[in-house]
């Protein structure tokens, strides 16, 4: 896409409110596989590091979504699917979390423990680990951030830009 000169255009960052990484689960002992497999298949990735005592391997899709997978000895005895082209002793279990970007972590985590049932189970830096218990499907990492310095107004609040700016005089709208 050409661009004006001058225009440095870049993905825009996720906000608070959105489920921006999907991690999926694997069994522990995958590791090797899927970074030999990436490796063969062009997959650029980060990784594997630790997060929350599990192995972790960051990769993006074409559309620039923020995938992970999650090495869990808790998915082992899970079943995989028996028909795909991946080893069964490596095949993807399911969904392991989503991650969520929020500017109040507090007001959501108490939705998950008081109503929802899960629990708190870890801390690391901003990011919070919530579980049911489940091996699949049974964990939300919540990530606090801090509000940007740019705001993108939607079509339909253009009529309220003077407004805004006067109330947010250190945000670019």
């Amino acid at each position: 896409m050409a661009t004006p000169e001058g225009l440095n255009l870049q993905p825009a960052a996720p906000v608070s409110g959105q489920a921006t990484v999907v991690p999926i689960a694997v069994p522990s002992g995958s590791m090797e596989y899927w970074v030999e497999r990436f490796g063969a298949e062009g997959v650029d990735f980060n990784g594997p590091f630790q997060r929350f005592g599990k192995q972790v391997i960051f990769f993006q899709d074409s559309d620039r979504l923020d995938l992970e997978l999650v090495m869990d000895e808790r998915v082992n005895s899970v079943p995989a699917w028996n028909e795909s082209t991946v080893p069964q002793d490596s095949g993807i279990r399911g969904f392991w979390s989503t991650t969520m970007k929020l500017l109040d972590t507090e007001a959501t985590g108490g939705l998950l423990t008081k109503v929802l049932g899960f629990e708190k189970t870890g801390e690391e830096g901003s990011l919070s680990l919530y579980q049911t218990g489940n091996a699949v499907g049974g964990s939300v990492i919540l990530e606090k951030v801090k509000l940007g310095k740019v705001l993108f107004l939607p079509s339909w609040l253009e009529s309220s830009r003077e407004m805004i700016e006067k109330r947010l005089p250190d945000i670019r709208i």
